[in-house]
């Protein structure tokens, strides 16, 4: 009776994974604005949300996020990763020609949490299309 109530765990867990870029650089960035990916590549699950740019858990359950980030030439980017408003993550972009920075970080979250990036510097930092991304896949379930 274990054995077939694993298997019908298994068989209900849910596939979860998005992968966004972007395809044109973000100039004038604001404090606080959220980085829109304009290109979503995978939404395995739907759980990318493009209009909004946010990622929402759809089950409970570890999820792995990564986001990457590139700068332009003599330009910083700042930007952080946020879970329900709250930040969880940094990445920066120093002044050299096209410095990147990438954050892969594990979270366990509640059916309905919220992921998003946003711009936390000065409003003359511009993001590269290179190397910058957005992405997150379920790892396990909750059940």
């Amino acid at each position: 009776m274990v054995k077939f109530k694993s298997i019908l765990l298994f068989l209900s867990a849910k596939a979860v994974g998005f992968f966004a870029r972007l395809t044109k650089d973000i100039a004038h960035l604001g404090d606080g604005q959220t980085i829109e990916f304009d290109t979503v590549v995978t939404n395995e699950g739907n759980a990318y949300d493009p209009r909004h740019d946010h990622f929402i858990a759809p089950v409970a359950g570890l999820y792995q996020i990564s986001v990457s980030i590139m700068s332009i030439p003599n330009q910083n980017i700042h930007c952080r990763i946020l879970k329900n408003g709250v930040m969880v993550s940094q990445l920066y972009g120093a002044l050299a020609d096209y410095d990147a920075d990438t954050q892969v970080i594990v979270l366990d979250l509640q059916a309905g949490d919220m992921i998003w990036v946003v711009h936390s510097g000065g409003g003359n930092e511009r993001i590269n299309i290179y190397n910058s991304y957005f992405s997150g896949f379920l790892i396990k379930q909750h059940f």
